[in-house]
């Protein structure tokens, strides 16, 4: 478990770090090289900040990236923050993702979204909106977070009272409260030698010792999700049916799928020399409308990766058994997408590693396609 937290969370970090450049490219409040920083005026913009001691405590109606070694924000930000240093305290709330990196990192205020955190000392007390992806040597859980929690430490505690999706932790001391209701799965490694030590009894389940309703609310919002992929599967064979199919059929060919997952490794592989260079030019400013071009394109391809592979599957399978050409794409999407969304309710991480796979291949299909399209347009 604890190597697959290592595996698992750097994705989740990798996909989701793009979104620091989606924000409108707009005149940014710039704050830096200064010793000690005090923002005590409302800010109307991006704020960029850094310096040995930081504290916010007036309002940014914006995103806010602070660097620094004391860090402090106490008041409400509207967008994105990105906070690396040494000692980091966020009591204000943020209404957006939180990306975080330091040394003791203490957070009271509430996250809207998703929260990323990687730290020596961790302890939050605040709400998550989403998902809460953690990587620290000690980390104190006493928030309650909407969905998924997913936690690589050396000493994990988990006082929240609910947690909406699964609950996976690689630690080799973990302590769950009795009193922490956890809507899906919960997926724990003790480590070796460790499973006396604890005191929980690790439920694979998620079902087990769980009221009606939450079990409920928890397959509700599974199958919304998977209602929204089926739309979106719909729209793209809809209004973009050649290159839809195009792809479709590439990854539906066993020649190529050797081809394709090699390169959507390679693509993913890249992104260790691609990122930081994205992150100096968006700080420079020269290159940020390009970076936030970039990095949208790259997150709808892995999004829509996973919609044309389920369709692949399903077609290959059903002339396999039928021993005829079949050429329909939405009945197979739709059944695709169920099964891939079923996928990733296998415990003991097996199916979001298997999902992790398949979205590699699909994305390696959708850029050889665009590769060869781009390639056709030249001649």
């Amino acid at each position: 478990m604890k190597k697959y937290i290592r595996i698992v969370l750097p994705v989740f970090l990798v996909l989701t770090f793009p979104l620091a450049f989606f924000a409108p490219v707009k005149a940014a409040e710039i704050l830096s090289e200064e010793k000690n920083v005090s923002i005590d005026e409302n800010v109307s913009d991006d704020l960029y900040l850094s310096g040995e001691t930081i504290s916010v405590n007036a309002e940014v109606d914006g995103d806010l990236f602070v660097s620094g070694g004391q860090i402090t924000l106490n008041n409400y930000v509207s967008g994105n923050v990105y906070i690396s240093g040494g000692t980091i305290r966020i009591n204000g709330n943020i209404s957006g993702n939180l990306f975080c990196a330091g040394g003791q990192i203490d957070i009271d205020g509430n996250i809207s979204r998703s929260a990323y955190i990687g730290g020596g000392t961790l302890t939050i007390d605040g709400n998550i909106g989403e998902d809460l992806n953690v990587g620290a040597g000690v980390i104190t859980l006493n928030g309650n977070v909407t969905d998924d929690v997913r936690i690589g430490a050396g000493t994990a505690t988990v006082n929240s009272q609910t947690i909406g999706g699964d609950l996976m932790l690689g630690t080799g001391t973990p302590a769950i409260s009795d009193e922490t209701e956890v809507g899906g799965d919960t997926i724990l490694d003790l480590g070796d030698s460790q499973a006396d030590k604890v005191n929980i009894k690790p439920d694979f389940t998620g079902l087990r010792g769980k009221s009606a309703l939450s079990i409920i609310l928890s397959l509700t919002r599974r199958t919304a999700v998977m209602l929204g992929w089926i739309l979106v599967g719909w729209l793209l064979f809809k209004f973009a049916p050649v290159k839809s199919r195009r792809i479709t059929d590439l990854l539906a060919a066993g020649s190529s799928s050797l081809k394709s997952f090699l390169v959507g490794c390679g693509s993913f592989l890249s992104l260790i020399i691609i990122i930081p260079i994205a992150i100096l030019l968006a700080i420079l400013g020269i290159g940020q409308p390009l970076v936030q071009l970039l990095s949208s394109l790259f997150v709808i391809a892995i999004t829509i990766a996973s919609i044309y592979v389920s369709t692949a599957i399903i077609k290959t399978l059903i002339r396999f058994f039928t021993k005829k050409k079949y050429d329909k794409y939405v009945e197979p999407m739709i059944l695709g997408v169920i099964i891939f969304q079923l996928i990733g309710w296998i415990p003991c991480c097996l199916g979001l590693t298997v999902k992790i796979i398949l979205t590699v291949w699909g994305f390696g299909a959708i850029i050889i396609t665009k590769w060869e399209a781009v390639s056709k347009a030249k001649k």
